[in-house]
């Protein structure tokens, strides 16, 4: 599962301290006072991070604390007064659950900083003993209009959009020009879908409000999955009783389906392989996790408009990078881990 957060920009999901799980590495410092602030100093760095003309990528920093009792609770950052080393920007999102970092001018290369922040003092416990700062690294997508359905007539007999015509039949493609409420419905100009399973495929009513995302407005999603070593770093802020309910290392094959995840001795969650995707997820895992990073799930729009772009879609294109489900960019190894194909393709193969 992947996540989000806004500044309009939404943010979507992190990592424990120290972390190398995806060639991100956290580390904190311990929190710093004087009469007038509360900071931390993080040393981050990450790979393959870029800035073009049409986007960037960006680690997502967040800050959770702990006092005497040892429980963990997140903390606001302040709202400005963050310096970084090196030519990187930091944007701060409204809510202040956490900052964004990223190349502040065209860049394609790995990326090695120190990042201050500045914390918000009210929201830290009275006692505060320790602070950690956790990251994920994240993708920018852009603002801008983009378009739903299939442009392949098989695609909707498995619930595909389509812009409905005069009479509710297929007419094209649904483009998603704001964030102004969606009608749906077999009406002229509507989003339809057809209904082939009515038990999981939908209503059919709307309209979509506007209260919902839908991806025209800018945002962040995370660049690769949850990781089992960021799963654990959650795990381990924790209590007992929630530790017990969000862990997913349970069942006899779990390290048979590639789960490292195990529970140490010393009561700490440790993954053996951090940067595998962390499997058996489920949603109310996934939310949690989002909860405790300052994200949210995306959208199923935003997934759209993450994966196409502002592009009409080709005919049974894949969002992996390529157009072809023979050359998928990500491989599992038969010793189980993840690992890339090559580059990138930046355009669609025919």
């Amino acid at each position: 599962m992947k996540l989000i957060a806004a500044v309009p920009l939404v943010a979507i999901l992190s990592a424990a301290t120290p972390l190398a799980a995806t060639g991100l590495s956290v580390s904190t410092s311990a929190l710093e006072r004087d009469a007038a602030s509360v900071s931390t100093t993080v040393s981050v760095s990450w790979r393959n991070a870029w800035r073009n003309e049409r986007n960037h990528d960006a680690v997502w920093l967040f800050v959770r604390v702990a006092g005497k009792d040892g429980r963990s609770r997140p903390v606001r950052v302040a709202r400005s007064g963050h310096t970084a080393t090196g030519s990187l920007e930091i944007r701060t999102p409204e809510d202040r659950a956490g900052v964004f970092v990223f190349p502040s001018a065209a860049h394609r290369g790995d990326v090695t900083t120190k990042v201050r922040l500045e914390l918000d003092a009210n929201s830290l416990p009275s006692d505060p003993v320790t602070a950690a700062v956790f990251g994920l690294e994240m993708v920018s997508i852009p603002a801008g209009p983009f378009f739903l359905g299939d442009v392949d007539p098989v695609a909707l007999d498995y619930g595909g959009f389509f812009r409905a015509g005069q009479n509710g039949e297929p007419d094209g493609l649904f483009e998603v020009k704001s964030e102004a409420p969606i009608p749906v419905g077999p009406f002229a100009g509507g989003l339809d879908y057809r209904v082939k399973w009515a038990e999981y495929e939908g209503d059919r009513r709307g309209p979509v409000p506007a209260a919902f995302p839908k991806g025209t407005s800018p945002f962040y999603v995370m660049k690769y999955e949850i990781t089992q070593g960021q799963y654990a770093a959650f795990l381990n802020t924790l209590g007992d009783e929630a530790s017990h309910f969000r862990a997913i290392h349970g069942g006899r094959d779990y390290a048979k389906h590639r789960g490292s995840i195990s529970l140490q001795s010393d009561g700490r969650y440790v993954a053996a392989s951090p940067a595998r995707p962390a499997n058996r997820v489920s949603w109310d895992d996934g939310c949690a996790f989002a909860d405790w990073a300052g994200l949210r799930p995306m959208t199923d729009l935003e997934y759209v408009k993450a994966a196409r772009g502002p592009e009409k879609p080709l005919a049974r294109a894949f969002p992996w990078g390529t157009a072809s489900r023979a050359r998928v960019l990500r491989v599992v190894r038969p010793d189980d881990e993840l690992v890339t194909t090559g580059d990138a393709n930046e355009k669609l193969l025919n």
